[in-house]
C-alpha cells in the first residue's frame, strides 16, 4: 500500500513538472498589440488639449511619461509610469491653446518654447528645467525673451552641441496679414537665453497675406540643422509644396522644393521633419483634388537631394473645409533602428491609422484605435511622441465629441517576437 502511494505521488510531481515546462516552452506566436485609452481632462474646444501635428507634448524622463497639454487657462502636464494611473495636473503658466508651445527632452533636461501670437503684443519664450522621479520639474529659470515680436506654433530642438533651435510663424495668428517662417538660436548651450548673431532669421523668404505657414527642424550631426515649412493663403484659396533649407553648420543653404504637390490645409495638419544621422525624413498633408493624402520624402545628404514622394495613407476623405475630415500626420522616429512610425485620422470614420517606415520598407497600413463610438466628431487633431522609447507608441489627442471636448492619451505597444526561455529547476 505505501509503495503504491508513493508511487502516486512521485507520478503526480512527474505530471505537474511537465505542465510547468510546457508552460515555459514558446509557441511562436506573437501576440497582438493592444492600445490603452486614457482621459486626460474635459475641456471646452477643441483648440485646448493636444497641439500641432508636429509638436512634441509627449516625453518619457526619470522613469515617468509626461504629458503636456492645456486645460482651459494654463499650459499644464501629468505623469504616469504605467498609464493607468496618473499624477494630478501642474500648472506651467497661463496658456488657451496647446500649440502655443513644444516641449523637448534633451536627455537631462526639459525645454520649451512658448509662443502665443494671440496679438501683436505677444512674443517668443524659452524655458529650462530638471524633471524629477517624484513629477516636480524645478526649473533651472524664469521664462526668456527669445524674439521680440509675435509669433505662434513654435518647434523647439537642440543640434548635436547643445545649442537650442526654435521655429515658429512670426506675426499674428488666426489668418492675419505679415506671417513668414522664422528661425532663432541660442548662443549658449545652458538655461540662460543669449540670441545668437544674425538671428531671428526669416527662412520663407514669402510673405503670405491674411495666410499661415506652419513648419518644423530637426537636427543633423556636427552642428547642422534641416527646416521645412509650406504655406497657405486665407480661406484656401492658394497652397504651396513643401520647401526646406540645409543649414551646414556655418551658414544656410538655399531653399529646396521638397514635395511634388502642394499641401492641403494647414490648420489642423503639419509639416514634419527629423533625422536619420544626416539624411532627412519628412511627412505632410499632400493635395489630392479635393481630398489628402499622407505623403513621405527622403533626402539623402551624400546626393543633397530628395527622393520621389511617396504616399503613406490611402486617399483621405476631404480637403479643410468646415467640417474637415482628415487630420495628421504626427511621427515618432526611433533613428538607431532607422524606425519611423506615422500617424493620422479620418474623421469621418473615426479611426486612427498607423503606417510603419523599417529601414526605407513600409508595412501596410494598420486601423489603430476606433474612436467611431465617440462620434460625432467635428475636429480630432494627433499628436505623437517625437522619439520612441522602449517601442511605447504614445499620442496624445483632442476630440471635439458631443456634448463635451476631452484631452485623451493612447498607449500601444507593438507585439514582441517570442523570447529565449531560461530554465529553472523545479525540485
Amino acid at each position: 500500500m505505501k509503495k503504491r502511494l508513493l508511487l502516486f505521488v512521485l507520478l503526480a510531481l512527474l505530471l505537474s513538472s511537465l505542465v510547468a515546462i510546457k508552460s515555459l516552452v514558446p509557441t511562436g506566436e506573437v501576440k497582438e498589440a493592444t492600445s490603452h485609452l486614457s482621459e486626460l481632462e474635459e475641456v471646452s474646444d477643441w483648440l485646448r488639449g493636444a497641439g500641432e501635428q508636429n509638436q512634441n507634448h509627449i516625453i518619457y524622463a526619470s522613469g515617468l511619461y509626461w504629458a503636456f497639454y492645456c486645460d482651459d487657462t494654463h499650459m499644464v502636464y501629468k505623469t504616469t509610469s504605467d498609464f493607468a494611473t496618473w499624477s494630478d495636473k501642474t500648472i506651467i503658466r497661463s496658456g488657451m491653446r496647446a500649440y502655443y508651445f513644444d516641449v523637448l527632452w534633451t536627455g537631462t533636461h526639459i525645454d520649451y518654447a512658448f509662443a502665443t501670437g494671440a496679438s501683436v503684443k505677444t512674443k517668443v519664450y524659452y524655458r529650462r528645467g530638471t524633471p524629477y522621479a517624484n513629477g516636480t520639474i524645478i526649473w533651472n529659470s524664469d521664462e526668456q525673451l527669445v524674439a521680440n515680436h509675435a509669433g505662434t506654433s513654435p518647434i523647439i530642438e537642440m543640434d548635436s552641441y547643445g545649442h537650442i533651435w526654435i521655429v515658429y510663424q512670426w506675426g499674428v495668428c488666426g489668418g492675419h496679414s505679415k506671417n513668414r517662417f522664422y528661425v532663432t538660436k541660442n548662443d549658449f548651450t545652458n538655461e540662460t537665453w543669449s540670441t545668437a548673431s544674425g538671428y531671428p532669421l526669416d527662412l520663407g523668404e514669402t510673405l503670405i497675406h491674411n495666410g499661415r505657414i506652419q513648419g518644423s527642424i530637426c537636427a543633423l550631426t556636427d552642428g547642422k540643422m534641416y527646416a521645412a515649412w509650406a504655406w497657405q493663403s486665407k480661406n484656401l484659396s492658394a497652397t504651396s509644396p513643401v520647401f526646406g533649407k540645409l543649414y551646414n553648420g556655418t551658414v544656410w543653404g538655399s531653399k529646396e522644393t521638397v514635395s511634388s504637390r502642394n499641401v492641403t490645409c494647414l490648420a489642423g495638419n503639419s509639416v514634419s521633419v527629423d533625422a536619420i544621422n544626416d539624411d532627412v525624413v519628412t511627412v505632410y498633408p499632400a493635395k489630392q483634388g479635393n481630398k489628402t493624402q499622407i505623403s513621405f520624402n527622403y533626402r539623402d545628404f551624400t546626393l543633397g537631394s530628395w527622393g520621389p514622394e511617396e504616399n503613406v495613407s490611402s486617399i483621405l476623405p476631404s480637403d479643410c473645409s468646415v467640417d474637415k475630415q482628415a487630420c495628421g500626420p504626427a511621427m515618432t522616429l526611433n533613428p538607431t533602428s532607422q524606425t519611423l512610425w506615422v500617424y493620422y485620422a479620418n474623421i469621418k470614420s473615426g479611426m486612427i491609422y498607423l503606417r510603419n517606415w523599417t529601414g526605407g520598407m513600409w508595412n501596410a497600413e494598420e486601423e489603430f484605435y476606433d474612436f467611431s463610438q465617440k462620434q460625432p466628431m467635428n475636429v480630432f487633431w494627433v499628436n505623437a511622441m517625437r522619439r520612441a522609447w522602449k517601442h511605447n507608441i504614445c499620442i496624445i489627442f483632442d476630440s471635439n465629441t458631443d456634448p463635451t471636448n476631452k484631452v485623451w492619451l493612447i498607449v500601444k505597444k507593438p507585439p514582441r517576437p517570442p523570447s529565449t526561455v531560461s530554465w529553472t529547476r523545479f525540485f
